[in-house]
């Protein structure tokens, strides 16, 4: 199963795409990349930004950034 399955949906519903999540964070693509693919963490103000920008409640950021998506 692919890490962050429920948030690569809802940037798919908000039309956005990793290039615009990096844009936004002002990150490289590649740092974006890693992270969704669970190769690294997101900080805790970055998760806090995109589930802004995509309207996640911070009740639902355990389902969005669920714990272990790190791969390595």
């Amino acid at each position: 199963m692919k890490p962050y399955r429920k948030l690569r949906g809802r940037m798919a519903e908000y039309d956005m795409k990793q290039s615009d999540i990096a844009e936004m964070l002002n990150k490289s693509h590649t740092y974006i990349t890693q992270r969704i693919n669970g190769h690294a963490n997101f900080d805790l103000p970055e998760v806090y930004e995109i589930c802004d920008r995509l309207e996640i409640p911070y009740e639902e950021i355990h389902i969005y950034f669920p714990r272990g998506n790190r791969a390595g």
